[in-house]
């Protein structure tokens, strides 16, 4: 299947309706990659968890979303406006970290442990030569992988310039208001400047 990085694809299990999953993997990788989490009650995540089997048939509907990162004419890395999730920011890190001349910052922060970062999947990815990353926690507890603070503050600690690079920020609302706030105050314009709010339960 050819897909972008950022794309995801609506697969089917057995006789229970599809379920959109993004890819994981690089376009040019020869085998599609799905990370699912398994859901306690989830019909789809219960069947693959319990029921799925090596040599089972699988349907795939694809790709789906617009291309949320590419490489343009002039080999500048660009951002496009979708809504990733974060596993399909493994697709996105993995297509990136394949450019020699990418650097890329990559900033996870929640209140409390655990945090994504400490994930196998984006523990490999952060040793990467031009990756840069840092984890954060308003309250990390004993956890001395951790930065202490909200990654909005930190951000303005961190960053005095951003003029020239794109950035992509997700998160609840109210973190997504604040730190689109500090990018632009940084330099970064409007058209580079992309942030996705998820909505919890609580906004519903």
């Amino acid at each position: 299947m050819i897909f972008s990085a950022g794309q995801y694809a609506a697969v089917r299990f057995g006789d229970l309706p599809p379920r959109d999953f993004s890819m994981a993997n690089r376009p040019d990788d020869p085998i599609l990659e799905f990370h699912i989490q398994h859901f306690a009650g989830g019909r789809a995540s219960d069947y693959v968890a319990s029921r799925l089997q090596v040599g089972d048939l699988v349907s795939l509907r694809g790709p789906t979303a617009r291309p949320i990162c590419a490489k343009s004419i002039s080999d500048r890395f660009s951002w496009r406006p979708a809504a990733p999730g974060w596993r399909r920011l493994l697709s996105i890190l993995e297509t990136a970290l394949a450019w020699p001349d990418a650097t890329l910052h990559l900033l996870f922060g929640r209140a409390t442990p655990p945090i994504s970062i400490t994930r196998p999947a984006y523990r490999a990815r952060a040793r990467h030569r031009n990756m840069r990353f840092m984890a954060a926690a308003s309250q990390p507890g004993n956890d001395t992988r951790l930065r202490r603070g909200n990654l909005s503050d930190i951000i303005a600690a961190d960053f005095s310039g951003l003029s020239g690079l794109s950035c992509l920020y997700r998160g609840s609302a109210a973190h997504c208001e604040a730190t689109k706030k500090i990018l632009r105050a940084r330099g970064l314009t409007g058209s580079a400047c992309f942030v996705d709010p998820f909505v919890t339960a609580t906004d519903r």
